[in-house]
């Protein structure tokens, strides 16, 4: 996409590879899985091109399916061995590990890492972001800026700000603040503030709580997905796909209303920060 404004200079000769969220949006869903692989690899010989989706785990009974007949990790694994056919020096990524088994997690996350180029991923795959990402860009109050490190290094940041305030103690607010009037204006103002916080902040404490549920069990999940023992049980297999399929679905919900509690209650504290004293 073209800037709203500004300019973007891109350097010589780069060449970007984009892995799409919703891969349908940019994979042709009536055409078969090789004629994907061709388009986006032309002048690659078939046996190529089978030999690249035989490692992704397309093999033979895959190659000729329509495109819109893949299941979601399925269509994963196609989407990133288009990415394997087109050699690039910038990747951009956006939920690449959605509908992805943990051994091909664990796989993408070391080829990524030994990979030379640069990266630009999204996700909300907290261990792959911290296991893969050096920097990490907020967009906060209208702004963009940088941030040295990954999830942790962000909460860690939004653990550490400072609540507000810090006033010398020789000015008149703080003077105030050690008066009779001034002391039962602050604890007045506390218990305002408490009030409105308290409701969110327990809020995102019980989705902070069910999100790592869900992804501990997500990962026992993918656990027994891998395991020879669970393969040769064709009705727990389907199971274990369909609960894999809704956790996923559940951890988008919980992430999604995580994200815009935890944005309000960070409106609030700076509201209140810049008014209640």
């Amino acid at each position: 996409l073209l800037p709203d404004r500004g300019l973007r200079r891109a350097a010589p000769g780069l060449r970007v590879g984009v892995f799409a969220q919703h891969q349908l949006e940019v994979m042709d869903g009536r055409r078969s899985v090789i004629a994907e692989c061709e388009r986006a690899a032309p002048g690659r010989t078939p046996e190529d091109l089978r030999s690249v989706l035989a490692r992704f785990g397309l093999g033979a009974g895959h190659v000729e399916r329509p495109v819109a007949t893949l299941s979601g990790g399925e269509r994963a694994r196609l989407a990133l061995a288009r990415l394997w056919l087109t050699p690039c020096s910038l990747l951009l990524l956006d939920e690449p590990t959605n509908h992805l088994d943990l051994p091909l997690r664990l796989a993408l996350e070391a080829a990524l890492s030994a990979w030379p180029g640069s990266l630009v991923v999204v996700s909300h795959d907290r261990a792959f972001l911290d296991g893969l990402t050096e920097r990490t860009l907020l967009v906060e109050d209208g702004r963009v800026s940088w941030l040295d490190g990954g999830w942790k290094a962000w909460l860690a940041r939004r653990r550490d700000a400072p609540a507000g305030g810090g006033a010398d103690g020789g000015t008149a607010p703080a003077r105030h603040a050690r008066s009779r009037a001034g002391r039962r204006a602050r604890a007045e103002a506390l218990a305002r503030r408490r009030q409105r916080l308290r409701p969110l902040e327990s809020e995102l404490e019980t989705l902070e709580g069910a999100i790592e549920a869900a992804e501990t069990r997500r990962d026992e999940v993918d656990r027994l997905l891998v395991d020879p023992a669970t393969h040769g049980d064709g009705e727990a297999m389907r199971a274990l796909t369909r609960e894999r399929d809704r956790l996923d679905r559940d951890l988008a919900g919980l992430l999604a209303r995580w994200e815009r509690v935890g944005a309000e209650l960070e409106s609030v504290r700076r509201e209140l920060d810049g008014h209640e004293w």
